[in-house]
């Protein structure tokens, strides 16, 4: 029997296995992973109109087990910013959250009552208006309620036991006359400078008009028992003993290139003094002396000043303690003299002071010499 030898090949190999026709019928599957059936848009879609929580896919079935991508959801971000609407502006917000608009309140207040004037735009100074009335209100009533009260508001201690001290000194004689007299009664008041002259001199104050259920005062029952009572004191003063007593003095005193020439705000200080006493007629009660003599009677501030010194002299012992809580880089003290002249005498002196040689504050400096206007 003869062997028959063949090669083996792919291609014999294939012959020899049936053919499979391919239909086009035929159906296809095919599996994915999960993860590659959510559906991810090359670049964000525009829409016309707010969607609200539709899907972005509405051919999506959203019954469908195969839905681990949330119902694909889209978040609108246009880039603008979400905020509660404002019905009505019933607290001015200056541009600030509330802990910080309150700082920013107390701060402002502080300042303008340990200052007397401050700079600041139109919108805070209406906002801090109240805010400094009603510390005034507390100083008035005076309390230790109220003065706690203060105290939990302003930041510096030192003010508010000055401003407590101030105020009723201002105000009290307003407060006393409305309650004696109610509101509208046309009064002749009394003021002169002498005992002698305290007949013959008077002024007509106009208020507000009375309450119905009191008696109508009229000029001529008032003049009358104003007089009377004048008279009488008049002539209790001549017939009394004199009795002398020496007037207390209370002073700031400071180097006089600081207090004249650097502390440019100590000027404005003294010119609104000034104009507050034109206001009310008074007569004016500080004065500035330059290398006054009272300082010899004490060692232990002058060896601490730098001379020439400037000191700040008035009659008024607060405004004096408010004066040096603005200036604060002064000495205060006190002394009595039997006279004004003695309390303001001065040694001559020369005040020159160098013009700086860059000036960068937005207004003019000062002009030399401002202070004589408050030389006695």
């Amino acid at each position: 029997m003869a062997s028959v030898t063949t090669t083996w090949s792919m291609s014999s190999l294939k012959s020899s296995l049936p053919s499979i026709s391919r239909s086009n019928s035929s159906i296809r599957c095919s599996f994915r992973p999960p993860n590659a059936t959510r559906f991810r848009p090359n670049s964000k879609p525009v829409f016309g109109s707010f969607l609200g929580l539709s899907p972005l896919n509405p051919l999506l079935n959203l019954t469908s087990g195969n839905n681990g991508n949330e119902h694909n959801f889209t978040t609108i971000d246009n880039g603008g910013r979400v905020s509660a609407m404002r019905h009505g502006r019933r607290v001015p917000k200056l541009n600030r959250p509330p802990d910080q608009r309150k700082a920013l309140l107390r701060g402002l207040t502080t300042q303008l009552l340990k200052h007397g004037r401050i700079k600041t735009t139109r919108a805070r100074a209406s906002a801090v208006r109240k805010y400094v009335d009603k510390m005034i209100t507390l100083a008035k009533e005076g309390s230790l309620h109220k003065r706690r009260q203060a105290l939990g508001f302003i930041y510096e201690k030192q003010i508010v036991h000055a401003l407590f001290a101030e105020v009723p000194e201002r105000y009290e004689a307003i407060m006393n006359l409305m309650k004696s007299l109610g509101a509208s009664a046309v009064v002749n008041v009394t003021t002169a400078s002498s005992a002698t002259d305290l007949c013959q001199s008077t002024q007509s104050i106009p208020f507000l008009s009375l309450p119905q259920h009191l008696p109508k005062l009229t000029t001529a029952n008032i003049s009358r028992r104003t007089t009377t009572f004048v008279k009488a004191t008049v002539a209790d003063v001549k017939f009394s003993d004199p009795v002398e007593q020496n007037k207390r003095y209370h002073f700031l005193v400071a180097n006089a290139k600081f207090m004249l020439d650097e502390e440019e705000h100590f000027q404005e200080q003294l010119f609104e003094r000034v104009r507050l006493f034109k206001e009310r007629n008074m007569e004016q009660d500080f004065w500035l002396v330059i290398e006054p003599k009272f300082l010899d009677q004490f060692p232990d501030i002058t060896k601490r000043l730098k001379r020439p010194a400037v000191a700040l002299v008035s009659t008024n012992g607060t405004w004096i303690k408010f004066m040096k809580l603005r200036l604060d880089r002064v000495l205060p003290e006190s002394f009595e003299a039997e006279s004004l002249e003695e309390a303001l005498a001065s040694n001559p002196a020369k005040l020159e002071f160098e013009n700086p040689n860059k000036w960068t504050a937005p207004y003019p400096k000062y002009e030399s010499g401002w202070w004589e206007s408050f030389l006695p």
